[in-house]
């Protein structure tokens, strides 16, 4: 029997069907529907879960509504990332009329008793879902454990995690609950009890290996006690139990990155880019990140042939996101100057990291009338112009990174490398600095020596600094100029800072100054 013939046995008379998600979407959002009934396959575009989440997110299900998932698919990793978003039934094809008709009253029912409080979170109204909650366990609810169980969580959200807690500690008093011990874990954690988290939900890994949710918990609670490396062994196996929570890959990815494991961040991070690509709307910071962690893995392999596939794959995903029409109006060819810069950059070609850096940036200079750099454009912009030595500008990119007080990994690990006391921008600027100043100084004496060894360690410290090289060109060819007489070596130097400086968006004050020591330099050289 088909499914819309189930629906007619069962006196179900008012019966949309829609072929997929967007159509589901639009549906749910100009009808409040009592029942929705989702194939996890759902085509091309978002699945079954993914539906779930979005019509739960933009309130298109009304508190009342019984939603089910129903596939084909008892893949464990399948099946456990929709139950995780807790749909009010799994149905796994076949099944009976009987079946359906059982499952549909006991969600029926259950929905009509828990109304009060479902209407009020749907309100977003949690002290009055705690008080729904509390008059229903007075009553002895039918739904007891499960009011005891969303009064628990609901006490962690308002940040009373000492209810949670007393709840808890009295629901495992009288049974043994899985779901009970791992809630407590989550509390304890909200408390910085780590241990006790730990020991707490220990037990379900033994007794209930498949408990995704306890793999979290104790990932969490390592995170809490700084063993990073235990955490990203539990995040690992929950992401293999349960691979279809963006959220989970997205710890996973970061935490593997953290690590310098830079394969298993790199497949994590394609996990939150391929299921995002489903999502409500589509996000360039996941695209971006999946994109860096494949550059990232490609850099640190010792294998040349994998770290040349993994670079192809990093471009290939951008040349496809450019065919997707949800990513219109991102800069894709000047990301990918900036991406390549940064390559470059890394790998010690700092000239072509300039070159490409200025010309990726060139549209949203001060001076042009797109002068705001894109926030996805910020973490390379901000590795590539300090490795180049450009301090000054790197210094503004690090103003507006900051500002954005971002959780995006790389971005983060890009601050903390330039905030560093020791290692940090401020501190290679204030040296940079101190050598600049002192060869300007030396220079003002005609003690030109004593000032091109300056300059030479203020680029030590800021290898293709305009400033730096123009100063020292200038020193250079002043004491040429006294010399009479040009070395094979002062040549070839003088022509190095000269590329260093060529080809790329130069301020009005350092062109002008570049061209008029260009003249001197080829008046020396005819001499």
């Amino acid at each position: 029997m088909t499914l819309k013939g189930m629906l007619v046995n069962l006196g179900i008379k008012d019966i949309h069907f829609v072929e997929s998600s967007e159509a589901a979407i639009r549906a749910c959002r100009s009808t409040k529907f009592d029942i929705v009934l989702a194939d996890y396959n759902l085509g091309p575009g978002r699945n079954g879960q993914q539906l779930l989440e979005i019509l739960r997110e933009q309130k298109y299900l009304s508190p009342a509504a019984v939603f089910f998932i129903i596939s084909g698919e008892s893949t464990r990793g399948i099946v456990l990332g929709a139950l995780e978003r807790e749909p009010d039934d799994y149905l796994v094809k076949p099944f009976s009329l009987k079946q359906l008709a059982n499952r549909l009253e006991r969600a029926y029912s259950k929905h009509l008793e828990l109304g009060p409080v479902y209407n009020a979170v749907y309100g977003d109204d949690l002290p009055q879902a705690i008080a729904e909650c509390e008059k229903l366990l007075a009553e002895n609810s039918r739904y007891s454990g499960l009011c005891k169980k969303m009064l628990a969580e609901f006490h962690r959200r308002t940040g009373n995690p000492q209810h949670s807690e007393k709840i808890l500690r009295e629901t495992l008093e009288q049974r043994d609950l899985i779901w009970a011990r791992v809630s407590l874990g989550h509390t304890l954690n909200d408390c910085s009890r780590h241990e006790e988290a730990i020991t707490t939900v220990a037990p379900i890994l033994k007794s209930s290996p498949l408990t995704v949710e306890a793999h979290d918990c104790i990932a969490e609670a390592y995170i809490g006690l700084g063993d990073e490396a235990r955490a990203l062994e539990m995040l690992k196996k929950a992401a293999e139990l349960s691979p279809f929570r963006p959220e989970r890959q997205e710890k996973l990815a970061q935490l593997a990155l953290s690590n310098e494991e830079y394969l298993l961040a790199n497949d994590a991070f394609r996990q939150v880019y391929d299921q995002s690509r489903r999502a409500i709307e589509r996000n360039t910071e996941h695209l971006c990140n999946y994109v860096r962690s494949t550059v990232e893995a490609s850099l640190n392999s010792d294998d040349e042939r994998a770290s040349g596939r993994l670079e192809s794959e990093a471009f290939s995903t951008l040349m496809r996101a450019r065919q997707d029409s949800q990513f219109n109006g991102f800069d894709f060819q000047n990301y990918e100057d900036l991406i390549n810069a940064a390559k470059f950059a890394r790998k010690g070609d700092l000239l072509k990291a300039k070159k490409l850096y200025y010309k990726a940036t060139e549209r949203y200079d001060e001076s042009s009338h797109e002068s705001q750099l894109p926030t996805d454009f910020i973490t390379e912009s901000l590795a590539t112009v300090s490795m180049i030595g450009e301090l000054e500008e790197a210094q503004k990119v690090l103003a507006k990174a900051e500002q954005l007080d971002s959780s995006n990994p790389f971005l983060k690990a890009t601050i903390a490398h330039q905030q560093d006391e020791t290692t940090g921008l401020q501190s290679r600027h204030d040296t940079f600095q101190q050598h600049s100043k002192a060869g300007m100084t030396a220079y003002d004496q005609d003690d030109f020596k004593t000032a091109i060894e300056e300059f030479e360690q203020a680029l030590q410290i800021a290898p293709t600094n305009t400033g730096a090289a123009l100063n020292l060109i200038q020193t250079l060819l002043k004491r040429l100029s006294e010399s009479k007489k040009m070395s094979p070596g002062q040549l070839r130097r003088c022509e190095e800072l000269f590329k260093s400086v060529d080809g790329v968006r130069l301020p009005a004050q350092h062109r002008s100054r570049k061209n008029e020591l260009w003249g001197q330099f080829q008046q020396l050289k005819r001499q």
